[in-house]
């Protein structure tokens, strides 16, 4: 069973389904620098998203030319190595904290 069976599933049992993300798996964002796709099926997903009011998140950002793609397709939510590392768990209080703090204050 796929994920869209499993919605449909779900919502033929009355659950109320409510999606307001839509994420870009890194696969797709390789396929960013492909010769011949050149990111099609990314700026589609993209656009599709934003045409629903979706956040669209992009995973697994590697390097400047993929940010570049998504920055000039209005992607604006963006994570992978490109920006930073994942964190041990004993360092993300250390590096989040300081931020929480200060919008705190504000």
């Amino acid at each position: 069973m796929n994920n869209f069976m499993i919605l449909h599933e779900l919502k033929e049992l009355g659950f109320l389904i409510s999606i307001d993300t839509i994420k870009i798996d890194k696969s797709f964002i390789d396929d960013i620098e492909h010769p011949i796709h050149q990111g099609s099926l990314v700026k589609g997903i993209i656009d599709m998203g934003q045409s629903m009011n979706f956040y669209v998140l992009a995973e697994g950002i590697e390097n400047k030319e993929q940010v570049q793609f998504l920055i000039k397709n209005h992607c604006k939510y963006e994570q992978g190595y490109y920006f930073r590392k994942p964190l041990p768990v004993e360092e993300i209080e250390e590096y989040i904290l300081p931020t929480l703090m200060n919008s705190e204050r504000i």
